[in-house]
């Protein structure tokens, strides 16, 4: 058998092979080319609805953060509900919100 010191010199153990962190490269290297366009076709179709007159800024913003807000409000749920005498108080706390953060 092979001491645990020159196994791990030999490329042995728990460590990736220079194969496998080659591969993890290339596809992290991949998934960056694939963020790096999806985000300029975003910003093209971003661009192009507001040139067009069919969205305003605002209205793409505030789309936007609600689609977040949505997301996050899923990944971490509240265990309290609004009084149903005010039902639009989260459009309301949520427009103000984005125009704050997003100005």
């Amino acid at each position: 058998t092979v001491a645990p010191a020159i196994a791990l010199e030999l490329g042995g153990g728990n460590h990736p092979s220079a194969m496998d962190r080659d591969a993890e490269y290339i596809n992290f290297s991949s998934l960056q080319l694939q963020v790096s366009r999806l985000h300029d076709e975003m910003r093209a179709l971003k661009d192009t609805v507001i040139t067009k007159g069919i969205l305003t800024e605002d209205f793409f913003l505030s789309h936007l953060h609600r689609i977040r807000f949505q997301r996050v409000c899923q990944q971490h749920p509240r265990n309290y509900r609004l009084d149903e005498r005010e039902p639009k108080l989260w459009s309301i706390l949520e427009a103000g919100l984005s125009k704050t953060v997003l100005g």
